[in-house]
């Protein structure tokens, strides 16, 4: 296993993002991020999983991120596998008294791609927020988990699952929010929202909450909408052609998601990432 360790002193607040890209199947079929973040310390983490020339089809990456005493983290994920890679992710972080992270995953791409993301607040005062953008497309299957784990009081933080699906694109959407016996004053949402482009495409979105103590705040919805044909008459009727037309659909469905991403690069990279891949 290929495994990459990353330490940020306490106190210490670093001005640019750290950068890490990973590109299989040169970097080996297991690899592994561990990210150790210091009392007070503040950072901002942009990861890329990509796939270049070469023999293989089955990768597995593993992020290990621990959060001291007020410690406060971007982490960034896109995920830009190739339609023939069987691609399996696991993420897992742990929060200390007062800490923050905000999760950016974007996945973009992969035959399959088994995709686990758990947050732990274990301290009190802390906040794990969890935005999670995809798009699949041409047979692409992704299975994608998202949970936050409450077992410090007054802890906080949203899980935001919002994507687009088409051309038999199948996805399950799985967001939960569990708060233990110690997670009292908890107050937390979870919201899925999924745009189909056409009735090939495949979404289910699957809410839950478990929830063992009194005195907190916990809630979900989840929407799924369709692109019709009604949609695409009325933008044909304004002289915009259907290629123009999903493309703006796509960039105003995701446009929210990417501008919470706090680099104007990186956010400039996943837009090109989703013209590129799919062609819009």
């Amino acid at each position: 296993m290929k495994t990459r360790e990353i330490r940020i002193p306490a106190g210490e607040h670093t001005p640019d993002p750290v950068h890490i890209r990973w590109e299989f199947p040169d970097c080996g079929a297991e690899t592994k991020l561990s990210l150790h973040v210091g009392s007070g310390a503040r950072v901002m983490v942009i990861e890329e999983l990509a796939t270049g020339s070469g023999p293989g089809s089955e990768w597995s990456h593993a992020v290990e991120v621990h959060l001291e005493e007020g410690a406060d983290v971007e982490f960034v994920s896109e995920q830009i596998a190739d339609a023939s890679v069987h691609l399996t992710l696991s993420q897992r972080s742990h929060l200390g008294d007062n800490a923050k992270i905000s999760w950016r995953n974007v996945t973009l791409g992969g035959k399959n791609v088994e995709h686990e993301l758990t947050s732990e607040l274990t301290g009190a005062d802390a906040v794990s927020t969890i935005d999670w953008m995809f798009y699949a497309k041409n047979e692409e299957k992704y299975q994608l988990n998202a949970r936050n784990i409450f077992t410090g009081r007054h802890g906080s933080g949203e899980i935001t699952m919002k994507g687009v699906a088409e051309g038999k694109g199948h996805v399950q959407c799985n967001g939960k929010i569990e708060i233990g016996v110690g997670g009292g004053e908890t107050d937390t949402y979870l919201t899925q929202d999924v745009l189909m482009l056409d009735k090939t495409a495949k979404v289910d979105a699957i809410p839950g909450l478990e929830i063992k103590t009194n005195d907190v705040k916990a809630s979900h919805s989840a929407t799924v909408s369709r692109v019709t044909e009604e949609d695409l008459f009325y933008f044909a009727a304004r002289g915009i052609i259907e290629k123009e037309a999903r493309r703006m659909f796509v960039e105003g469905f995701l446009g929210e998601m990417v501008g919470k991403i706090g680099s104007q690069t990186a956010r400039e990279e996943i837009l090109a990432s989703v013209e590129g891949k799919y062609g819009i």
